[in-house]
């Protein structure tokens, strides 16, 4: 696909029933009385001449903060498309699958995605304001106190969330050592699949890193600049991770606990979710603000890239501000959904894993509603 989109510009490709069209902004717009895209490349996939499924291409191929060149764009989709080949053939499973079956796990996760943007969050919301105003009533309103209890009636209000979403297993606060043995005690005929969780579990975050299979970028997410190759990486490696995250170096994978973790093992799934005061996001919002403040429109979006948009618009260097609330606001999201996430793939292989950020009121907000 990517051959006959990329090299050889066809515009469209079609499999028995299916198409799938490749367009920009420009035609999104003729086909949706003037709407932007978005982004500048789009997918559109038809079934028997219907859309199904709509989604942007929102990665480029840059060089240096500037667009590629043609000879730039041509080496990399060599090497994209060499790595796509050298990905391992996908055995088929020994007996086939009951496609009614494959239909209501489906459904059952559909549910479970609703689930979490509804009675989920209804049920976050509710918990943070009644914490809230015992707190405060407590002359005890604080940003830790309310983190605190918000996480106490969130792991026993899960187990009636989840009720109605059959199969699906709850693990609120506790350890991935805990989740992968209660996981494997109730599931026997997943051993097979887990015979090598048990070493990650032993491994420390450091060792789990460097033994990734997406190592580099994991490091490129964690700031870690040494070379993992060199001797003495690992000391180097955890000694970062101690200092940036708060964690012991000799913190293991099997230490690691999530806010709540719900594992599907028919349907191979497992979700990281991780409560979250909305505070950050405020944050976030100001960063963006001062930056869109200092560069306007000159700013194309791509943080890893702020430094140099600084120097060209001839503002000096990023101010602290932004530096500081860039730090803050990604080291508690790789702390919390990256680098579980790359946990999880590793004690769950063949698993899909998912992670899920889900915000509260923070405490200045919850002081401006009616007690």
């Amino acid at each position: 696909m990517l051959d006959a989109l990329f090299r050889q510009g066809r515009a469209l490709l079609v499999d028995a029933e299916l198409t799938l069209t490749v367009f920009n902004q420009a035609a999104h717009a003729e086909a949706f009385a003037g709407a932007g895209a978005g982004t500048r490349l789009g997918a559109l996939v038809s079934l028997d001449g219907r859309p199904v499924l709509m989604a942007s291409m929102s990665e480029t191929v840059s060089s240096a903060g500037r667009a590629a060149t043609r000879a730039e764009l041509t080496e990399a989709l060599d090497e994209i498309i060499k790595r796509v080949e050298d990905l391992r053939e996908l055995k088929p499973p020994k007996t086939p699958r009951d496609i009614r079956a494959a239909a209501v796990r489906a459904a059952i996760a559909r549910q479970l995605e609703q689930r979490l943007t509804t009675a989920f969050n209804r049920a976050l919301q509710t918990v943070a304001y009644e914490e809230f105003r015992a707190l405060r009533k407590a002359g005890q309103a604080q940003p830790w106190r309310l983190g605190q209890q918000v996480h106490r009636r969130m792991a026993a209000e899960v187990t009636q969330l989840v009720g109605r979403s059959p199969g699906l297993e709850p693990f609120a606060e506790k350890s991935l050592a805990t989740v992968v043995e209660a996981v494997r005690a109730a599931h026997p005929e997943l051993a097979p699949a887990l015979r090598g969780s048990e070493a990650v579990l032993r491994q420390t975050v450091a060792q789990m890193l460097l033994g990734h299979p997406d190592r580099d970028l994991l490091l490129r997410l964690v700031g870690f600049t040494g070379n993992p190759a060199a001797t003495g990486a690992e000391k180097a490696l955890a000694t970062h991770l101690a200092e940036r995250f708060r964690w012991k170096a000799s913190t293991t994978v099997g230490d690691l606990r999530s806010d709540l973790l719900l594992v599907d093992p028919e349907a191979a799934r497992v979700t990281n979710v991780d409560w979250t005061s909305s505070t950050k996001l405020e944050r976030f919002e100001k960063t963006w603000g001062t930056v869109a403040d200092d560069l306007g429109e000159t700013f194309d979006g791509r943080w890893e890239a702020i430094a140099e948009a600084y120097q060209r618009a001839a503002k000096g260097g990023v101010p602290a501000e932004v530096v500081a609330g860039l730090e803050e606001l990604t080291t508690h999201a790789v702390r919390e959904t990256v680098l579980r996430q790359a946990a999880l793939s590793q004690l769950f292989p063949g698993f899909f894993v998912t992670s899920h950020e889900m915000t509260y009121r923070g405490l200045q907000s919850l002081f401006e509603l009616p007690l």
